[in-house]
């Protein structure tokens, strides 16, 4: 078992890993702030690319219903987006990891948070752990029935 920093390289490096991803979604919701999207509206182009990503490659991640759901609660907070997908494709298919996200979600948390904070400009800056925690485990209770 990883104590929290371990957790924490781990989880910021490799692919796949909530750092990678982290950084990935973070460069695309960027790229549409550039394009004079508003924060709610960059979050839901990063969520429709993703989940058509997904589709494409046949895998059914983020079907409309989750979309709508991950962005209410977002409310333009695209920390919360990032984790929701990460979240996600742990939730899905015959091998669940869901239990290594609940295990391990201050880190991860963390990690979203901290990378996401170094590619933005301190005015997008996500500073909230807390607020981001509390949505994160609304969304892990409803979506595993709790």
């Amino acid at each position: 078992m990883y104590n929290k920093e371990q957790a924490k390289k781990v989880l910021n490096s490799g692919f796949g890993s909530p750092g990678e991803s982290t950084r990935l979604l973070t460069n695309l919701y960027i790229s549409l702030l550039d394009k004079r999207l508003t924060n709610k509206e960059a979050c839901s182009q990063v969520l429709r690319m993703r989940a058509s990503g997904y589709s494409a490659n046949g895998f059914d991640i983020i079907d409309d219903g989750f979309r709508e759901r991950i962005l209410l609660r977002a409310d333009g907070d695209m920390p919360f987006v990032i984790f929701a997908d990460v979240f996600a494709t742990n939730n899905y298919g015959v091998q669940k990891r869901v239990g290594a996200i609940i295990d391990n979600l201050d880190a991860i948390l963390e990690v979203i948070r901290d990378n996401y904070n170094s590619l933005v400009p301190t005015i997008n800056q996500n500073n909230s752990l807390e607020n981001l925690k509390l949505k994160a485990q609304d969304l892990i209770n409803e979506e595993l029935g709790h």
